[in-house]
């Protein structure tokens, strides 16, 4: 990397993200691209790699949201298939440009060609210059007003990788309860004292962030779910909304929590969410407190706004915010995270958390 001097001394910079659904499913960084800068809007993602925006010329876009034009940006240099950078990606080459193909799990994608670019955030002082980059032009799936993605997994692709040897590869951020609140996205800095860590699993695969989970309690009381239940260790993504659990770990939350809410009459059941509620007659409800057990004895108490969602939008039906998956994967979801400062720290391979921390 060739970065401005102002960068090479910065110990940590923090920058807003905010969200634009409600619920809050994804979160957004404001990131300028290019010289002169381009402001687009990104999803930032713990569980993929590449930085990626959409690019001119587009045959697949998102509508309504900013284009980044390579064309009248004087620093853009396109990734040549001769280089021995691309030849290390792996991937494909077209009209002698580096190019590559990402899909994910909710079935979007995106496709373009590899780059380096000069990349900013509107009030920091300083660029990161030559940063590996996606310039798509043909995107798939929806936008919640994102043109692109941020990807911070711990693949050498990421942001968080490529600026590492400045923020010691280190970043937190804390995802407040309303969903209208701006959130913090800090690169850099300490990690506090009241941050509890858990080690990053030695058996999964080295681009993710993924922790062994011990256990779940609900209303105050451990669950007994057998510790096979949970061979597979969690992601910790920012980018998915519920906490995904395998089927032993879920059939066991879910019958203790309609246990504990069995003076609710279940209502109709969605494919995915299937423990929903209909709270029309009432007018305050009690709900019984979840928590979440990871390796090295941490303990995580949901934050009320991560226990239920209201489904759909603008009802009086909430539903028990998680969801089973298979025995080959396991995700903690952003909608649990809420509330919490959530520490990735690359150099000493570890995830920690601190309640309290968008006070």
């Amino acid at each position: 990397m060739n970065l401005t001097s102002s960068a090479e001394h910065v110990k940590s910079s923090t920058v807003p993200f905010y969200s634009l659904s409600v619920p809050a499913s994804d979160y957004i960084v404001n990131v300028e691209i290019g010289t002169p800068k381009k402001e687009v809007p990104l999803i930032f993602d713990t569980g993929s790699d590449l930085i990626w925006t959409q690019c001119k010329p587009c045959k697949a876009y998102y509508p309504e949201v900013p284009v980044f034009d390579p064309t009248k940006s004087t620093s853009f240099k396109a990734l040549p298939c001769s280089s021995t950078q691309c030849q290390l990606l792996g991937q494909g080459c077209s009209s002698s440009k580096c190019t590559y193909k990402i899909a994910y799990v909710d079935n979007s994608s995106s496709a373009g060609i590899y780059a380096t670019e000069t990349i900013s955030f509107n009030h920091l002082r300083y660029d990161f210059k030559s940063i590996l980059v996606g310039c798509s032009n043909q995107v798939s799936g929806d936008s919640d007003g994102q043109s692109g993605i941020m990807g911070l997994n711990r693949s050498p692709l990421s942001f968080s990788s490529q600026t590492a040897n400045i923020y010691n590869n280190l970043f937190s951020y804390c995802i407040p309860s309303n969903p209208g609140s701006t959130g913090h996205l800090t690169f850099g800095g300490k990690a506090s004292n009241d941050v509890k860590f858990s080690p990053i699993s030695k058996t999964s695969p080295s681009s993710d962030y993924d922790i062994k989970m011990t256990g779940i309690s609900v209303g105050g009381r451990r669950l007994l779910i057998d510790a096979s239940a949970f061979k597979i260790a969690s992601t910790i993504d920012s980018g998915a909304v519920l906490t995904r659990l395998p089927p032993k770990a879920y059939s066991t939350l879910r019958s203790f929590f309609r246990e504990m809410m069995k003076g609710f009459p279940l209502s109709d059941q969605d494919i995915f969410l299937d423990t929903c509620y209909d709270f029309s007659n009432y007018s305050t409800v009690a709900i019984p407190s979840i928590s979440v057990f990871f390796e090295d004895g941490v303990e995580m108490d949901i934050d009320v706004s991560g226990i239920m969602l209201q489904y759909p939008v603008g009802s009086k039906v909430y539903c028990l915010a998680f969801a089973e998956l298979d025995d080959e994967v396991s995700i903690f979801g952003n909608f649990q995270q809420k509330t919490y400062t959530v520490v990735f720290d690359g150099v000493k391979e570890r995830i920690g958390f601190a309640p309290g921390g968008c006070d």
